[in-house]
């Protein structure tokens, strides 16, 4: 799917970006999932596996990662979604959340287990930024929504980002280009592709 939004922060092709030392990334929820979590890429999607391959090359520089609280919330939800999406396949119907969480309780077990080992692999590669969810950056969220594409989540990580002076995010999400002042690191060819046209590309 073409990317139509307006790009407003630089954009880098991490195939073709080699990490510094000095460089520092946070990394999107997205991409913790794919790297850390057992089943998070398809088949269909091996293109993904170049943010394995540049996380890779990251910590061989000793650059460094961060990542935010916010996104254990969004890592859980995705990783017991897709256990949860896996066993219907098992049982050939459709399963609620609900269900899943009190009726098949060693899948649920199996799903947090799941989460647990993801959760230990991003804290060990990772920098927790700081992040007050307040008043204070609830208003000013609100305020940025119709400036940018990014959902509530999405602002927190970004106006936290600019607090902790950490402008460089890993992503294959288009929405934040979206965002002024980001410098974008993505193999989304369509974002690549988009920000190539409107002269955002950095490298």
């Amino acid at each position: 799917m073409a990317f139509n939004g307006k790009i407003l922060s630089n954009v880098y092709n991490i195939n073709k970006y080699t990490p510094k030392g000095s460089d520092s990334f946070f990394v999107d929820t997205n991409v913790w999932f794919w790297l850390t979590y057992s089943k998070g890429i398809p088949s269909n999607r091996q293109y993904l596996q170049s943010y394995n391959q540049f996380i890779n090359s990251v910590l061989g520089k000793n650059a460094t990662l961060f990542h935010s609280g916010l996104s254990l919330a969004e890592l859980a939800h995705i990783i017991e979604k897709s256990e949860r999406e896996i066993h219907e396949k098992v049982v050939s119907k459709k399963i609620s959340t609900k269900d899943f969480r009190h009726i098949y309780s060693n899948e649920r077990n199996a799903a947090i287990n799941e989460i647990k080992t993801s959760w230990l692999q991003v804290e060990s590669l990772a920098t927790q930024i700081k992040i007050n969810v307040c008043e204070e950056l609830t208003n000013e969220c609100v305020s940025l929504m119709p400036n940018n594409t990014l959902d509530g989540y999405d602002l927190m990580i970004h106006e936290s980002m600019k607090s902790s002076g950490v402008l460089n995010i890993i992503t294959d999400d288009g929405d934040y280009t979206t965002a002024d002042g980001l410098n974008v690191y993505t193999s989304n060819a369509n974002v690549l592709s988009a920000a190539a046209s409107q002269n955002k590309l950095a490298n």
